[in-house]
């Protein structure tokens, strides 16, 4: 299972993971709500991989979960209350994290996050923001386990749901420790500590950085 940046070719293929889970979930009680064509958007995804923001999970050719993580936080984010506040590109900020329909209830989005935070040490990221709509207590589990803690609960406009309740949820990352994978197996039993995860990481995302360019 790789954690890595996509490419332009993968356009159509995360285009299409959110179309079928869209199509396939909506009258699911935890569906967020999201709109084919509407959010995310194509210009959406394309602005993520062509800014190098979209980040995947794939497995055997397949990609099996993404989302877009950068420093655009929405306007009502400015009130809230946070435990490390953004500045000069210091937190990142999850959006429409996905798991592809047929791959669900495998801890993949778990695997995601945790593999994420992880590169955010490596990128000396302080927190990771984000927020849940009110409905979408699976996804609210999912960051309660990977250690995220509850901040507020604000009422925050996007176009795709209007005006909705949100719960706003951080990590500070380094107080997390996230060993995924082939980094955990390489770790185990050796005294490096987060040095050692930081440098196993870091040649790690520059072999798929190569890849990545070859494949563009």
């Amino acid at each position: 299972m790789n954690f890595e940046l996509a490419c332009l070719k993968d356009f159509n293929e995360i285009e299409n993971l959110y179309w079928d889970l869209i199509d396939k979930s909506k009258e699911e009680p935890s569906f967020p709500d999201w709109g084919k064509g509407v959010h995310p958007s194509a210009d959406f995804l394309m602005a993520g991989i062509v800014k190098k923001e979209l980040f995947v999970l794939r497995d055997e050719g397949i990609i099996k979960a993404c989302a877009i993580v950068n420093s655009n936080s929405n306007k009502e984010y400015k009130r809230v209350a946070w435990k490390v506040n953004e500045r000069d590109n210091n937190v990142w900020i999850i959006h429409a994290l996905a798991v592809r329909y047929e791959y669900r209830g495998m801890g993949l989005a778990t695997q995601f996050v945790k593999n994420l935070i992880s590169y955010a040490k490596l990128e000396n990221i302080e927190a990771i923001h984000l927020d849940v709509i009110d409905k979408n207590t699976l996804a609210d589990k999912l960051y309660i386990r990977a250690g995220f803690k509850y901040v507020s609960t604000e009422n925050i406009f996007y176009e795709v749901v209007g005006n909705r309740q949100f719960r706003i949820r951080y990590a500070h990352t380094m107080s997390i420790i996230c060993l995924t994978g082939n980094c955990k197996r390489k770790l185990k039993g050796e005294n490096n500590g987060i040095n050692g995860h930081k440098q196993i990481f870091k040649s790690y995302f520059a072999a798929q950085a190569r890849n990545n360019r070859n494949q563009a």
